[in-house]
């Protein structure tokens, strides 16, 4: 698998493109196969900002999906968040 990233930073997007090689038995190449994956991340502040403003309430973001509130140096965190009740 050869892997080539490119990052933009300003808009928050990396897309990934991945080869890989089936090789045969003298190591040459015998199939091939590409895939392209984009990924966007959000900030936490932005996740809030955009769950508060579709309604939501009780946001909770956890780090690298335990129990201690995300902050840096996780690599992943777990959004919880539930919809406000219509008020009558």
């Amino acid at each position: 698998c050869h892997s080539c990233n490119e990052i933009d930073r300003c808009e928050q997007l990396m897309e990934v493109q991945h080869r890989f090689e089936i090789l045969d038995a003298d190591g040459k190449i015998a199939e091939a196969e590409y895939k392209t994956s984009r990924l966007r991340w959000y900030a936490k502040y932005e996740i809030e900002l955009l769950l508060k403003a579709a309604g939501f309430e009780q946001i909770e973001t956890l780090g690298d999906f335990g129990e201690e509130e995300a902050g840096d140096g996780h690599m992943a965190m777990a959004v919880f968040a539930k919809m406000e009740t219509a008020k009558i």
